[in-house]
């Protein structure tokens, strides 16, 4: 067959690609914004400057696009933690660091607003996407505990099991807004602060399973 032919196809197949992504990144703002419920087809085809029917031409719905953007969330947070953890020139320590800051900056994109609205009017769909957030998140935590311990950098008695449940539930509370109020009860309006309480979260938790050696380590790396 031509190759001229397979051109014009082939650029038309990355336009529509190209405005997919931009159609998921103006979604993601305006149900950020305004909320899953209250954010409209209609709102962000005119936010895109585009027809319903080019926008239904991408995603079926909105559900479809909510999916979408937490798919591409998840496929970031999966690179990004590999890259990390396969990393064999990175020190044990320095993986740890590196592993909060990563995990901090991936959750502070979910919106805990926006997760409240979910679990009162999609419900199905909340636990869907804490879940997969969750199983994506746990088995590279669960075999990060057991790399520190063969290494003795994590006290030997921490059971690996245990340390990723209690990261996952720490995680959870994460996404849940109602958790999250309980620590902005002087200044309501404000926006609770998941870098912070995860900040918080590593050195109550993480830095707790080192061993006396590995901390003393870790203060060196601040």
């Amino acid at each position: 067959m031509n190759k001229f032919y397979l051109q014009p196809k082939t650029t038309m197949m990355a336009k529509k690609k190209d405005q997919s992504a931009e159609i998921l990144a103006k979604a993601h703002r305006l149900f950020w914004k305004t909320g899953f419920t209250k954010t409209t087809m209609e709102a962000i085809a005119k936010e895109m400057g585009i027809s319903k029917k080019t926008l239904y031409k991408h995603f079926p719905g909105k559900v479809d696009l909510l999916k979408a953007i937490f798919i591409e969330l998840l496929d970031k947070m999966a690179k990004k933690i590999g890259a990390i953890l396969e990393n064999e020139h990175l020190p044990f320590l320095v993986q740890v660091r590196s592993l909060h800051a990563t995990l901090s900056a991936q959750l502070s994109r979910i919106n805990p607003s926006l997760m409240l609205d979910l679990k009162e009017n999609l419900p199905h769909i909340f636990l869907q996407i804490r879940g997969e957030i969750i199983s994506n998140c746990k088995s590279p935590v669960q075999n990060f505990i057991k790399k520190g311990k063969e290494e003795g950098l994590i006290q030997e008695d921490i059971q690996d099991e245990l340390g990723a449940v209690i990261c996952m539930s720490f995680l959870k509370n994460l996404m849940d807004e109602e958790f999250l109020q309980q620590f902005t009860k002087e200044s309501p309006r404000q926006e609770p602060k998941l870098a912070e309480l995860s900040q918080q979260f590593f050195l109550l938790v993480f830095e707790g399973v080192l061993t006396e050696e590995a901390r003393e380590d870790m203060k060196g790396l601040t």
